[in-house]
């Protein structure tokens, strides 16, 4: 890769004016190539209204957004347009969330309900009721036979699938229940709230077993790594927590974001963290090298929701300007390392067609 040679040449080179302005030249040509490619990547008009939530398949061929328009689209990332627009709900649509089999999508609203839709006849299978307020967040189970759902009623529900019934209520938070999920063995939900906590909850007892107690105002979000061991947090105190479940205690406090952080999301492999922010931008931190976060910027407003791809080369995020972007990490990454090497640069030259990558003006 031209960028990367480029970048690991700029480390490595004595730094005289000569080899520096060189290798300089040489990454402005590279962003000028890196701005074509970046113009063939998806990204979508998707909604008219905000996309609160995205979710990917299990294969990473689909996507999914739930919008204010009160739809869900279904979006083809191979041939990179609309398969599918589902219609049901009567309000806002605010969690979307994939069955791990891929054939089916859930979906909260601010109508109450949760909907479970078919992905291969696009229609509408079951309608659950029970909650008293709107729905901010729905969890599949890892084996597909169940669902989470946390609601403004202060309550987390456990449905039945296979019979189409609620199992059970997990009362605890004081506020709003604005995330739940479910751990990667399927034992434990984790849920934020508006009271300021997470919760981590025991569904072979039935109970809580943990509260962590440490963000400042709400949390919006809440993320179990891969392997079950920790849990990330984003919160409107504009800070991401990591959080050790073996201990109970806090591991780590990431800040950077200006805004509230609406969303986060672990890499497959648990080494990155990806957080939205209503500041309009995406983070991704390096959990394994602790170095700076990589900023990514596109989105011309307030920033919902972000997911990584099942194979970690993929984020997806949704905004209130209605788009859904998709990001190449790989791509993505060397690009914004490469325009912070080229700082000066662009500082010094406004009108460089190299701005319009590196301030992501193409999307």
């Amino acid at each position: 890769n031209q960028m990367q040679l480029l970048l690991e040449k700029a480390q490595t080179t004595p730094q005289t004016k000569t080899d520096l302005h060189s290798i300089e030249l040489q990454t402005k040509v590279a962003l000028q190539q890196a701005m074509y490619d970046v113009r063939e990547r998806n990204r979508w008009e998707a909604h008219p209204a905000s996309v609160p939530s995205v979710s990917f398949s299990p294969d990473g061929k689909r996507l999914a957004s739930g919008s204010w328009d009160n739809t869900i689209k279904i979006w083809d990332l191979e041939e990179g347009g609309e398969l599918l627009t589902l219609f049901g709900h009567q309000d806002s649509v605010i969690s979307v969330n994939v069955s791990p089999d891929g054939k089916r999508i859930a979906s909260g609203s601010s109508d109450n309900t949760i909907k479970i839709w078919d992905l291969e006849e696009g229609g509408e299978l079951l309608t659950l009721s029970g909650h008293q307020s709107s729905v901010f967040s729905v969890s599949f189970s890892p084996d597909g036979k169940r669902i989470a759902s946390g609601s403004s009623d202060n309550t987390i529900k456990i449905w039945d699938l296979e019979e189409g019934g609620e199992l059970l209520t997990l009362s605890g938070h004081q506020d709003d229940v604005y995330r739940v999920s479910f751990s990667p063995d399927g034992k434990r939900i984790a849920s934020g709230s508006s009271d300021k906590t997470i919760k981590i909850w025991d569904l072979e007892e039935g109970g809580e077993l943990l509260t962590l107690s440490g963000h400042q105002d709400w949390v919006f979000s809440v993320s179990f790594s891969p392997d079950g061991k920790r849990i990330a947090s984003g919160s409107s105190d504009k800070t991401i927590k990591i959080w050790d479940l073996e201990e109970g205690g806090e591991l780590l406090t990431l800040s950077g974001h200006q805004d509230w952080v609406f969303s986060v999301s672990f890499s497959p492999d648990g080494k990155r963290l990806a957080s939205g922010s209503l500041d309009k931008s995406i983070k991704v931190w390096d959990l394994e090298e602790g170095e700076e976060p990589l900023t990514f910027s596109g989105h011309q407003d307030k920033l919902n929701s972000v997911s990584f791809s099942p194979d970690g080369k993929l984020l997806a995020s949704g905004g209130n300007d209605g788009k859904v972007i998709l990001w190449s990490m790989d791509l993505d990454i060397l690009l914004t390392r490469g325009c912070d090497w080229l700082q000066y640069y662009l500082a010094t030259y406004p009108d460089a067609e190299e701005q319009k990558i590196c301030q992501r003006k193409e999307i």
